[in-house]
């Protein structure tokens, strides 16, 4: 007759089916939790698979987290837009989100797209744009159309920024590659109105309006380089304009050529246009491109002289005259 097992085995033995049980349901437990899990990936918060990868969305100013996660979905950046809400609260977010412009590049969750909105994260790169002084609406607005900035519309640039030539300030920029021309111009303006604060007891001062003195500066920045023979430049052309001679500012053709450099043909001379300084008396109708702020000062604080005549040799050597007679002479002297 066989033995009967010791007491302590069989509670042992017990005690390692109950454990057992347990591990059972704790797995069983972990599969289902991991399963739910997925099938929410799946159904709420995998990016679409029309994801506009590469492409901008707008949050309006003011929007609130329900309209910003409406135009999410509309938008098929995310799955759902209770999800994205959701997923705001997560991290914090609550109703506070950053309206903006936001790109991006790839397709991502509604989680990570939940934190962009929160925090701020728009996904646009940013390229530095150098806008040299006296560059033109038309010279700027080939700056931007060169591939690089994938929203910007050079056509509806010069449309919109012809009527600012002048007061679209040249310096440094870092823009996002999305910005839009509307953005461009909006942006060098205000850089011109922060600019030219400096300089308002000196405009104030001259005795000119400042659109009169931004059109001068134009011609400045494009007759002289450095500052003292620009202000004694603006000394002849603001005499000129009192005893009502015309200005015969060579630099206009270029502008009316629609050119960057160009040298005036005894023809040109005679085309009618209101920016044809040797036609028309008085200051062009509008600067002939966006001058510096050292222009700008030069036109506002012009040298006194008792010239009425200059020009500028091959070797960027300025030289003035009394009369035309003694200009004439200077021409034949220091040019070919």
């Amino acid at each position: 007759m066989a033995s009967k097992p010791p007491d302590i085995l069989l509670q042992g033995i017990d005690a390692l089916r109950r454990v057992s049980r347990h591990m059972f349901r704790y797995r069983a437990s972990i599969i289902a939790f991991f399963a739910v899990l997925l099938l929410i990936y799946g159904l709420y918060l995998r990016p679409p698979s029309d994801f506009p990868a590469g492409k901008t969305l707008s949050i309006p100013r003011g929007a609130t987290l329900a309209e910003a996660a409406r135009l999410l979905e509309e938008g098929h950046v995310v799955r759902s837009a209770h999800a994205i809400k959701i997923a705001t609260y997560l991290f914090g977010g609550g109703t506070n989100i950053d309206a903006g412009d936001y790109r991006f590049p790839s397709p991502i969750n509604a989680l990570r797209i939940a934190y962009a909105i929160t925090v701020g994260n728009f996904g646009r790169s940013f390229i530095r744009v150098t806008v040299p002084e006296g560059a033109t609406v038309r010279e700027i607005g080939a700056l931007f159309a060169l591939g690089t900035f994938t929203a910007f519309d050079y056509d509806a640039f010069l449309a919109a920024a012809k009527a600012r030539e002048g007061f679209l300030f040249p310096d440094t920029y870092l823009f996002a590659s999305a910005v839009t021309s509307d953005e461009v111009i909006t942006t060098m303006q205000k850089n011109f109105l922060q600019k030219i604060g400096q300089l308002e007891p000196l405009i104030q001062s001259s005795g000119h309006s400042l659109a009169d003195i931004v059109i001068m500066a134009s011609l400045l920045e494009k007759e002289a380089r450095s500052n003292e023979t620009r202000r004694t430049i603006a000394g002849i052309l603001w005499r000129r304009l009192e005893i009502d001679m015309p200005l015969q500012v060579d630099a206009v053709f270029g502008y009316i050529r629609g050119a960057d450099t160009y040298s005036p043909s005894l023809e040109d001379l005679k085309i009618k246009s209101p920016y044809n300084t040797y036609l028309y008396p008085g200051l062009p109708p509008g600067p002939i491109g966006n001058p510096g702020l050292a222009a700008i000062e030069a036109a506002a604080t012009p040298i006194a002289s008792p010239y009425l005549y200059y020009l500028t040799d091959t070797h960027g050597i300025m030289h003035y005259s009394l009369t035309y007679e003694e200009h004439l002479k200077n021409k034949r002297k220091y040019l070919p």
